[in-house]
C-alpha cells in the first residue's frame, strides 16, 4: 500500500493484488499532525443510529419553524454569538445536515473543546458534522470566554477556581433551550462530548442536579477531571479521591447518567493515572469510571473486551443490573493527548 502523506489525503486509495484477490484501500478521512508523526483517520457511521420521525413522543416546541435563512442543511457551519446572563459575550457554530426537515426531530450535540481551542477547532477534529457519522444530528460547537491568560476555557478548570461572574452551566443551559425553541430536536436524544478542558465540562455537566436532566447521555474525550482536592503528595490519592469537580462539592447527578469515556495512557497532560497538576488532583481514570458506575447505581464488576491487536481495552459496567455500557470507558494504549 502506497505511503500516504498528510498533503496527499484525497489521493490515498490504491488496490493490492494477494494472489486471485483485489484489496481497495479506502481514503482516508483525515490526517492530523500532532507533535510527532501522523495520525491517520477513517470515519464510520455509527450503526443503530435511528433517523428522525415526525410522529416522535420528544419534540421539542421549534418543530415546525422554518430553518434559519442564514444557514444552509448540509452547508458549512455557520457562527452565532449572543450577550449571556453572565455578562459575557458568547459565541458557538451550528452545522445542520442535509437530512434536516423541520418536521423531524432530530438529535443534538453540543461539542466543547479544549483549554486555549476553539468552537471551529474541535468541529474539525471530531468529524461530527461529517454527514457520513453523523447523518441526523445537528452539531453544535460553542467557543468558552477567555481566562486571565486569554485563553478560551470552561468552568470546571482551575483559572476560574474563584471567580464569581462565569457561569458556563447557564449558558449551556440557555443555548440548550434556545436551540430546541428554534430547531426541531429530539429532547430524548440531546448529547454533551468535549476534548480535555471541555471533557471536564461535560462531566461537570454530568455531575449537575439539573444539567444532568438537560443531556441524555455524556462523552468526555481525554477529560481534564480536576477534583477539590489539591495537589500535595499526602492527600493526592488518584485511585481514591473524592471524584467532585471545581464546581460541585459532591458530584449529584439527578438521575442515571449514561457515560462513555475515550483516554489515552500515553496521555502526558491529563495522565490516565492521575496525579498533581496545577495546584490541584486528578483522578485515575479507572477509580473515576467506578464512581460514576457507582453514582449510577452499577456495580464495579465490569466486562473486558481487548481488540486492534491489544490497543483498545473497553470496560463496559452494568452488566449485572441488565445495562451493559451505561457506563464505559475506552483504554487507548500509548495514545497521547488528542484526538
Amino acid at each position: 500500500m502506497a505511503y500516504c502523506s498528510a498533503d496527499k489525503v484525497n489521493s490515498c486509495t490504491t488496490v493490492t493484488y494477494v494472489g486471485t484477490a483485489c484489496y481497495l484501500k479506502r481514503t482516508f478521512s483525515n490526517i492530523v499532525r500532532p507533535s510527532s508523526g501522523n495520525t491517520a483517520t477513517i470515519y464510520v457511521t455509527a450503526p443503530g443510529y435511528p433517523a428522525p420521525v415526525s410522529n416522535g413522543l420528544y419534540r421539542s416546541t421549534g418543530c415546525g419553524t422554518p430553518l434559519n435563512s442564514q444557514i444552509n442543511a448540509g452547508g458549512a457551519s455557520v457562527q452565532f454569538s449572543g450577550n449571556g446572563s453572565d455578562g459575557y459575550v458568547h459565541t458557538y457554530n451550528i452545522h445542520v445536515p442535509s437530512t434536516y426537515d423541520p418536521s423531524k426531530a432530530a438529535p443534538l450535540i453540543l461539542v466543547f473543546h479544549g483549554r486555549g481551542d476553539s468552537g471551529t477547532a474541535v468541529e474539525s477534529g471530531t468529524g461530527f458534522s461529517l454527514e457520513r457519522i453523523n447523518p441526523y444530528g445537528i452539531a453544535v460547537y460553542p467557543t468558552a470566554i477567555k481566562d486571565s491568560t486569554g485563553q478560551p476555557t470552561w468552568q470546571g478548570d482551575p483559572s476560574w477556581v474563584g471567580n464569581t461572574t462565569i457561569n458556563d452551566l447557564n449558558f449551556v443551559s440557555t443555548l440548550v433551550a434556545n436551540i430546541s425553541s428554534q430547531f426541531c430536536i429530539d429532547t430524548s436524544r440531546v448529547f454533551a462530548a468535549g476534548f480535555s478542558n471541555g471533557g471536564g465540562l461535560t462531566n461537570v455537566l454530568a455531575c449537575d442536579p439539573t444539567m444532568s436532566t438537560v443531556f441524555n447521555a455524556f462523552a468526555p474525550h481525554s477529560g481534564a477531571y480536576y477534583t477539590q482536592t489539591n495537589d500535595s503528595s499526602s492527600v493526592c490519592l488518584p485511585n481514591a479521591i473524592l471524584t467532585n469537580d471545581l464546581i460541585h462539592s459532591v458530584c449529584s447527578p439527578a438521575r442515571r447518567a449514561p457515560m462513555i469515556e475515550f483516554h489515552g495512557d500515553g496521555d502526558g497532560t491529563i495522565p490516565y493515572f492521575g496525579g498533581g497538576r496545577r495546584g490541584y488532583c486528578l483522578p485515575a481514570i479507572p477509580h473515576w469510571t467506578q464512581d460514576w458506575a457507582t453514582r449510577n447505581n452499577l456495580t464495579t464488576d465490569n466486562v473486558t473486551t481487548i481488540t486492534n491487536g491489544g490497543n483498545v481495552t473497553k470496560a463496559e459496567f452494568g452488566s449485572t443490573s441488565g445495562l451493559l455500557g451505561l457506563v464505559t470507558q475506552f483504554r487507548l494504549a500509548n495514545w497521547p493527548h488528542q484526538y
